[in-house]
Formats: structure tokens, C-alpha cells, sequence
């Protein structure tokens, strides 16, 4: 082969090199741009049993829930999912009935839609969330980029979660800790409701793994995740929902999902990579209100503060807290009052 020809031939195979990666750049933009244009969303479970038998929680909070959410994301959806519209607290159906972005989601099912695993009971189970929730997220998955799982009745927000995707561009998603008061207490919990859950749930091998993989090297404790709020990118929030779920099916055991939800965290970093997940500790994105006794540093606006003075993203279990109840109040009602006005929503806290 002549050197003028060897020549050609390398010209043209970088052209097409230069050709294919001018495509794929261009793919990779539009993908962007697509994305971009999804809103976010947080989703939560809210709803008044017809026959007024007790709940865990009320559901007096979830207005408020949704009122401070909307009040810090201001462009996102809040998903309300209940099996019947007519459910869903009063309050939250004027809310809706005023703002388009309160969309309140009929979810009947007790099985996934695409595989038929599920609840084989007909209870209202705390497992039952993540049925609704991957149902939803499914019906949905064309419209949104972020999402949130928080709980219904006990959590108020004072950022906008999303901001933290932002600080974190490798994570997948993100769970927040337990009981920054008492480190040993997430471990415990989690290892009682494994026995509860057992079979390969409770194999002290994996266990072990777990724990390992959950220290936290900046707090210096082993951190485990609160069932009341999570998030991340669509996708991989719908595949923990999807876990979480195939766990509880595979025991039986749907009473509670917080065992569910780290052992979820763990296979998806075990899949996906350690950076693709990140968690929190208590007292450093959120608090656990019910368990916090002393809690003295606020931003200069009179916000709950991590040690760095940070503002906390939400505050968990606050109706626990009879140290605090009031002033969360007060900071909530400053944060939603512009909202209530212009919705003309004349709820007070």
C-alpha cells in the first residue's frame, strides 16, 4: 500500500471518528435537553380511612407538607396518592382545586403493573407505599427528572431538596439517616425488622456487609436510612421502589419498609457503584425532630442549621417534638404565608 493511499485511508478513519463522536455529542445534547425540560416532583402518601380507624399519623400534616415543599420548589408537582380522590384530606383538595401543581393520584393497585408482584392481602400496609409509588412513577416517567418519596403527615421543608442532586452529579440518589441522636439505634431497628422479614434477609453474613458498607467517614458512625424521605433520579428511585418492594414480597413482610429501604440503598450501590448513592446523616441535611432535645443553631432567617450553619433541607417527625412543635410552626408559616396568599388558602398552622 502506497503511503498516499495509507494516508487517505487514515483521513477517512478519523473523518468517520470525528463524524461518530460529533453524533453521539449531539444525542447526548438532546438527551440533555429533553431531561431538562421534566419538572421534579415529590410524592406522598396522604389519606383519611373511610371507617376513621386509627393511623399511625394523622393527616393534618400533609398540607403542610405540601404547602412548604411548593413554597421552596416552586416549579415542581407534588403527587398526592390515595386509593379513592374523595380520601384525601379536605385541605388538600381545596389545595389542588387551587393549584395545578397538587395532583392527587388515584392508587388502587397492591401489585407492581409491569410484573404482578406484590401485597397479597388488601391491607393498608406502610410496604404498600412502594407499590403506589413505582406504580406512579411508571405512569409518570415521562414527565418529571427528579423525584421525592417523603412521608405524608410529618415532614415540613425549608430548601428545595433538588438542590442537593446538584451538589451531588454522581449520585443516583440520596437517603437521609436515622437518629443522629442515638447511633447504634438504626442498626438496631434495622436488625429487629430483619428477623421479622427473615429468610436471606437475616443471614448475619449480609448483615455484616450491610453495616460496612453504610459508615460514614465524615460523621464517624455507621448510617442508616429513615423511611420517611428519599430522592433521586427517576429511574433509580423507580428501581429501589421496585426492590423494596420484591423484598417485601419475597417474606411476606409489609408491615414496615425501613429495613426494605436500606437494604434497597445497598444493592444499588453493590450494582450501580459506591458514588451513585449518597446518605446523609441526621442533623446534616435533616433532623429527626421527635428525638432532638437541644437544637441550637439556626441560620441568621431563624432556620434549623447543620453545624455548618446550613440551612436543613426538611425537618422529620416534628409532631414528636414537644421542645420544638411551635417554632417549627412559625418558621413554616413565615416560609408559606406569599403561597397561602396567593392561593388564597386561609389555613393557619
Amino acid at each position: 500500500m502506497t503511503s498516499a493511499l495509507i494516508l487517505f485511508v487514515a483521513v477517512q478513519v478519523t473523518f468517520l471518528a470525528d463524524a461518530l463522536r460529533l453524533k453521539k455529542d449531539a444525542e447526548h445534547l438532546l438527551q440533555t435537553d429533553a431531561e431538562s425540560d421534566k419538572k421534579n416532583a415529590m410524592l406522598m402518601v396522604c389519606f383519611d380511612k373511610p371507617d376513621n380507624t386509627k393511623q399511625r399519623h394523622g393527616t393534618g400534616g400533609c398540607f403542610w407538607n405540601i404547602a412548604s415543599f411548593l413554597s421552596v420548589s416552586p416549579n415542581s408537582d407534588v403527587l398526592v396518592l390515595t386509593p379513592n380522590a374523595k380520601w384525601a384530606p379536605s385541605d388538600v383538595q381545596q389545595f389542588a382545586e387551587k393549584d395545578s401543581r397538587v395532583k392527587i393520584v388515584e392508587s388502587t393497585s397492591h401489585t407492581l403493573v409491569d410484573s404482578g408482584v406484590g401485597q397479597a392481602s388488601d391491607s393498608f400496609s406502610n410496604g404498600l407505599r412502594q407499590i403506589w409509588v413505582a406504580n406512579a412513577l411508571e405512569q409518570h416517567k415521562d414527565e418529571y427528572q427528579l423525584v421525592a418519596v417523603a412521608d405524608g403527615a410529618d415532614i415540613v421543608w425549608q430548601q428545595d431538596p433538588f438542590d442537593l442532586m446538584k451538589e451531588n452529579q454522581k449520585a443516583d440518589a440520596i437517603f437521609f439517616g436515622d437518629r443522629g441522636d442515638d447511633h447504634g439505634e438504626g442498626r438496631a431497628y434495622f436488625e429487629k425488622r430483619c428477623k421479622a422479614i427473615g429468610g436471606k434477609y437475616n443471614e448475619k453474613e449480609l448483615l455484616q456487609k450491610v453495616h460496612s458498607q453504610f459508615f460514614d467517614e465524615e460523621e464517624r458512625y455507621h448510617v442508616y436510612a429513615n423511611g420517611g424521605m428519599m430522592m433521586g433520579k427517576l429511574a433509580a428511585v423507580l428501581e429501589l421502589q421496585k426492590q423494596m418492594v420484591q423484598i417485601s414480597a419475597d417474606s411476606g413482610f409489609f408491615r414496615s419498609d425501613q429495613a426494605q429501604m436500606n437494604f434497597a440503598r445497598y444493592f444499588y450501590a453493590e450494582k450501580h457503584g459506591k458514588e451513585s448513592v449518597v446518605a446523609y446523616a441526621d442533623y446534616v441535611r435533616s433532623a429527626t425532630m421527635g428525638h432532638v432535645h437541644k437544637f441550637n443553631i439556626f441560620t441568621k432567617e431563624g432556620l434549623f442549621a447543620n453545624n455548618k450553619h446550613q440551612p436543613l433541607t426538611f425537618l422529620h417527625q416534628y409532631d414528636k417534638s414537644m421542645f420544638y412543635f411551635k417554632q417549627v410552626g412559625q418558621i413554616i408559616s413565615k416560609i408559606t404565608q406569599p403561597l397561602l396568599d396567593e392561593k388564597k388558602l386561609n389555613l393557619k398552622w
